[in-house]
């Protein structure tokens, strides 16, 4: 015979001396044989005999059922081969006996697809929370956002944008008024009010405004500009008109075979207003002269272009918006209480002269960032502190 060497589990060890008593009374030489353990995990069957159990009572689909802890059913539910051969390959053809943790597994083959994998959001009907945001869009407005912000490759998706979304129970649980949280492929909003039932227990309802980039925006989406002869549509584009006379910002969206409407650009101060070009990826040839001398943005939505650069934009126009060398006046009691405590405290920071009053000087900045925090939002304190000390040896 051929064989020279025999892989086993470690299980058949009792039954080697009945294997080598046959190859004896066979005459065939004696085969090398190497035992190692089985593949165990914690809380899991692995018996082909008691799983199919399941497939036969109608427990399981098949011996692929996502549920099921064979190959098939493992990458059904989304393991990949790659993942499963580095596993195997780690835990080596050991004689020793042990159990396994599933999570170990399944961090592989995290590592394995996070690159690539795309991203997709949901909330769970079951006590799902409305957020009324006072500043968004008055119609519901769908864009495509990359389904991987750093792989390209995995294409976009649409999302719907409107003001009034729905947040999962146990995250509404977990904010406050005030707090500053970020809304998953559009931006930061700040918690202005939650509403609770009469019980105080379950929260109804929630109150936010949008923040782009710190800077609280109040978002108008008003009818088309065009020239018409309808006296209804006149109306409306009279009013639209008055409402971008009256706005910090007003940020123009058109098409490139749209038609020139220099006309209505020359009536509104050109000094806030962003020309935007969408539909980059049709070609901007058909655009006249007189619209591209305005400098436009070209974005394209359905292929996700530009769409950071004009973010940016407006974030450059909206800061010359809000800085002012003028005196500041505070108007709310809570604001001018809590700016008294966070300059005091600031005060006791700069009084601590010795290495001896380190941590006091430490509380003293933690105290001032939480009353300042009150006022404008979450600051993170330790990104302050480690700023600030990040040049002392507590050592010396």
């Amino acid at each position: 015979m051929g064989v020279t060497h025999a892989l086993r589990t470690s299980e058949y060890r009792d039954r080697e001396a009945q294997y080598r008593w046959v190859q004896k009374l066979m005459g065939t030489r004696q085969v090398h044989i190497w035992d190692y353990s089985r593949l165990n995990f914690v809380y899991t069957t692995l018996s082909k005999r008691k799983l199919q159990w399941f497939v036969d009572e109608g427990y399981a689909d098949g011996w692929d059922d996502p549920r099921f802890p064979t190959v098939q059913g493992m990458t059904r539910r989304g393991l990949q081969t790659e993942a499963l051969k580095e596993f195997i390959l780690m835990q080596g053809a050991s004689r020793n006996v042990n159990l396994m943790e599933w999570e170990k597994l399944w961090t592989l083959n995290k590592r394995i697809i996070d690159p690539v994998c795309p991203r997709h959001v949901a909330v769970s009907d079951r006590g799902k929370v409305p957020v009324n945001i006072t500043n968004g869009p008055s119609h519901p407005e769908v864009v495509s956002v990359a389904k991987h912000k750093k792989y390209p490759p995995g294409g976009v998706k649409a999302t719907t944008r409107t003001s009034r979304i729905w947040l999962d129970a146990e995250d509404a649980m977990s904010v406050r008024e005030g707090e500053e949280v970020t809304l998953m492929d559009w931006g930061n909003c700040v918690i202005d009010r939650i509403f609770k039932d009469s019980a105080g227990q379950n929260i109804v309802s929630i109150q936010a405004h949008l923040n782009l980039d710190g800077y609280p925006v109040i978002i108008s989406d008003t009818a088309g500009i065009r020239d018409s002869k309808d006296e209804i549509e006149k109306k409306g584009i009279k009013l639209a008109l008055e409402k971008a006379e009256n706005a910090d910002l007003n940020i123009i969206v058109i098409e490139p075979e749209s038609v020139d409407f220099s006309y209505f650009l020359t009536n509104l101060k050109l000094k806030k207003t962003i020309l935007v070009v969408n539909k980059l990826d049709l070609g901007v040839d058909k655009i006249s002269h007189d619209i591209k001398k305005h400098k436009p943005i070209f974005i394209s939505i359905k292929e996700n272009k530009n769409l950071d650069k004009l973010i940016n934009f407006i974030k450059e126009n909206l800061k010359t918006k809000f800085i002012s060398t003028s005196d500041i006046y505070i108007t709310r009691e809570r604001h001018r209480s809590n700016l008294v405590k966070c300059v005091e405290h600031l005060k006791s920071f700069q009084e601590k002269k010795t290495l001896d009053d380190f941590d006091k000087a430490a509380e003293d900045l933690r105290l001032a960032v939480r009353y300042l925090g009150m006022i404008v939002g979450k600051v993170d304190v330790e990104e302050v502190l480690g700023s600030i000390f990040k040049d002392f040896c507590i050592g010396k």
